[in-house]
């Protein structure tokens, strides 16, 4: 079965201060050699709205740093009734397969699901989530793994060596 999907992230942004109007961007991280294309899923608004995404909504960006590795970005709008919480989430079919830590390496089976939660209160002001600025790449081969990010390195921090 072919797979493509490796990672992916939800930021949201309040739009206005007059308005419970968002800016959903939904970034994820493909295998370019699956052939499959990102696209084919669902967004979760966490108000009872869900769309059904298609791969000529994403934006595609090649990332040069890691081999056959694209990054694709969705992003839309919404106007939420009410404050209050909310779940937004972003689920696919066709996972990568062999990630040893879900389902004992056959994580083909299993949708790739991502989501965040936002609060819109009138008394906590205008709320976002965090802006990730530093796209999550990696690459592995062999046996050996080392995964440095440009943040361990400016701060020094303890280089995680995952076998």
């Amino acid at each position: 079965m072919a797979t493509h999907i490796r990672a992916g992230q939800i930021t949201v942004q309040r739009i206005s201060p007059s308005s419970l109007t968002y800016r959903i961007t939904f970034v994820g991280f493909r295998d370019t050699e699956s052939g499959v294309e990102f696209g084919n899923g669902f967004l979760n608004f966490g108000d009872g709205t869900i769309i059904e995404t298609a791969p000529s909504q994403f934006t595609t960006e090649q990332l040069p740093q890691v081999p056959f590795l694209q990054k694709v970005t969705f992003v839309i709008d919404h106007t939420y009734q009410a404050p209050g919480f909310y779940n937004i989430s972003y689920t696919e079919q066709n996972r990568n397969d062999f990630i040893q830590n879900i389902n004992l390496g056959n994580s083909v089976d299993i949708p790739f699901h991502v989501e965040s939660q936002i609060l819109i209160d009138p008394f906590l002001g205008i709320n976002s989530t965090p802006q990730l600025l530093i796209d999550p790449l990696d690459f592995a081969t062999g046996i050996n793994f080392i995964f440095i990010t440009p943040e361990l390195l400016m701060r020094k921090a303890t280089v995680f060596h995952i076998n």
